[in-house]
């Protein structure tokens, strides 16, 4: 899907993910992140590339948890970016839609490596990204009780 297309299809300022950007920003970004958009219906499986991270654009989501537990998710979640407080780990094993379910996927090292001009927009998206994933993670309990990294997030979350 092209980017002006994404544009005009999903408000992407509303989502917490582009928090405080304006639309030439978001624009940008996206031709920063090259996103792709997939799009489900209700009862598939979600699978995209293990590589790439995703926000759910439109829909609800199942998902399974490492423990068995199902949670919902809903509207501007972001998917696959657990990375961020344990390397390697996958809270969730499995997604299907509960709902007609759009995904704006892009790719994970694309979006944590700034642009090698190191624009504006890449930091924000950085920031909005970690605070988003942590926030996620605390919600459904998966900060570890301490670690440094965790308690850095949890001051900034409070603005500590």
């Amino acid at each position: 899907m092209e980017i002006e297309a994404i544009l005009e299809e999903y408000e992407l300022a509303k989502t917490p993910l582009f928090r405080g950007f304006l639309e030439r920003s978001i624009e940008q970004m996206l031709e920063c992140l090259a996103p792709d958009v997939l799009h489900f219906q209700a009862g598939d499986p979600i699978l995209w590339e293990e590589k790439n991270c995703a926000m759910l654009l439109r829909g609800r989501l199942a998902a399974q948890t490492v423990t068995g537990e199902t949670v919902s998710l809903t509207e501007g979640t972001n998917l696959g970016a657990e990375f961020y407080l344990q390397k390697g780990t996958t809270w969730f094993r499995e997604y299907r839609a509960k709902t007609p379910v759009s995904l704006l996927t892009y790719d994970r090292q694309t979006a944590l490596n700034p642009c090698w001009f190191s624009c504006f927009y890449h930091a924000a998206f950085l920031n909005n990204l970690l605070a988003l994933v942590a926030t996620q993670n605390e919600a459904l309990g998966l900060l570890p009780e301490y670690s440094p990294e965790a308690e850095s997030i949890r001051l900034r979350l409070r603005g500590e």
